[in-house]
């Protein structure tokens, strides 16, 4: 394999920054049952006694990206003409 092309495994410093990032204080948890995991795991990716597998990145990268939409999408309710325009549709519907 080209040495260039090769994707940087994840250090535990980086998965738990990541964890933490996306669901704070049970961010273990939380990425344990996202990524359909043992916990058992997790520790020892974090232990760093077994590395992380190499498709890891690309699934923190698009675990990150979902919650962003979902923070955006959360933080749309909190514009009081969009709040209502939400409210409007449903009692239309």
């Amino acid at each position: 394999m080209n040495p260039q092309l090769e994707v940087k495994r994840l250090t535990p410093a980086e998965i738990k920054t990541v964890g933490w990032a996306l669901y704070g204080a049970h961010w273990m948890s939380e990425l344990v049952r996202e990524l359909k995991i043992h916990p058992v795991t997790m520790r020892r990716w974090l232990r760093g006694t077994v590395e992380p597998r190499r498709s890891l990145r690309t699934e923190l990268k698009q675990l990150c990206n979902k919650r962003q939409g979902e923070i955006r999408n959360a933080s749309l309710h909190l514009i009081p003409s969009y709040a209502q325009t939400l409210d409007t549709a449903k009692v239309e519907a």
